[in-house]
């Protein structure tokens, strides 16, 4: 059977191709473990107890507040209250780790970026590595912890590692990484 493919029809292949692994490449990695989701569930208040320092930027305090929030809308939704550290059943600790910053132009390798035009006909003469800081892509984890506040035992934890490339994304990450930590994290008994 020989089935012909149009050039068209070949260049919509290619992109979608293409956008599926984009997206596979930017995606979250997710680790959830489970402590002891019948101790989890038996509580009914939390409080959130970040040990992240106080935020220096607007940025810093812009993502501090969406993951947070994200935290009181996903276990509300759950049945559990937030209370004050003093009277919660549950603690709940977060924090924001920066692993790292790569140009988006991965495939050129690094020597090529670092290389000094020697002149007519040099290879990589007419390189120009991205410019502006929109050019890279930053790593970052987010861990979340839910711990027992009179034990101090895990009851829940979870990470997830992604990429962002600007502002939007990063908040966009860090909202659909604290939503998919505690999803499946048991409802508060009645």
């Amino acid at each position: 059977m020989n089935i012909r493919i149009s050039f068209l029809n070949r260049c919509v292949l290619y992109t979608l191709v293409a956008l599926v692994l984009a997206a596979c490449a930017t995606g979250l990695t997710n680790t959830i473990q489970e402590g002891d989701p019948t101790l989890f569930a038996a509580a009914h208040s939390y409080a959130i107890t970040s040990p992240e320092p106080p935020a220096a930027t607007a940025q810093g305090a812009q993502l501090r507040e969406t993951v947070e929030s994200q935290i009181t809308k996903s276990l509300e939704g759950k049945g559990y209250q937030r209370a004050d550290a003093g009277t919660a059943q549950l603690k709940v600790s977060y924090q924001l780790v920066p692993l790292g910053t790569r140009l988006r132009d991965e495939r050129v390798p690094a020597a090529v970026a670092a290389h000094v035009n020697t002149g007519p006909g040099d290879p990589y003469g007419g390189y120009r590595p991205p410019a502006g800081a929109d050019a890279s892509e930053k790593f970052g984890m987010l861990m979340l912890s839910v711990t027992d506040a009179k034990t101090g035992s895990v009851v829940w934890q979870g990470s997830s590692e992604g990429v962002v490339t600007s502002r939007r994304s990063m908040l966009n990450a860090a909202r659909q990484a604290t939503s998919e930590i505690l999803a499946k994290a048991p409802k508060a008994a009645q």
